[in-house]
């Protein structure tokens, strides 16, 4: 019984720092990368009429915040983690304004699925 919970506790560790890597991993490319989804949101907005300078700042400032891309990097982060511990992951970027969340739970029956079909048929 000894070596089993000590198996098997040395796999959850294994498991959280795994999760905690691609998490970091996960921030850091979404916040290294050259595309700005602010302003990318601002320009699908924009391209169907012409819009005044002043409500194109307050969606700019809206969206900054609802993205959490307010503050210096490690505020960023900091309120990344808070979010991700939460489970409010914002709205989608390709599906906005889905929630992330929305769109994980309408894939997790068929993720769960295919896990159990898989494991079985191993």
């Amino acid at each position: 019984m000894r070596a089993y919970l000590a198996y098997l506790s040395k796999r959850l560790v294994q498991f959280a720092v795994v999760v905690f890597v691609g998490i970091n991993i996960t921030y850091l490319v979404t916040h290294m990368t050259p595309i700005n989804p602010v302003e990318q949101s601002i320009s699908a907005a924009t391209t169907y009429g012409a819009t005044s300078p002043e409500a194109i700042e307050m969606m700019r400032q809206s969206l900054r915040q609802l993205y959490g891309l307010e503050g210096t990097p490690w505020e960023q982060y900091v309120a990344f983690w808070k979010r991700v511990l939460v489970g409010d992951f914002g709205p989608s970027l390709s599906a906005f304004p889905t929630p992330v969340s929305q769109l994980i739970l309408r894939a997790l029956p068929w993720t769960v699925g295919l896990l159990l079909v898989s494991t079985l048929l191993t």
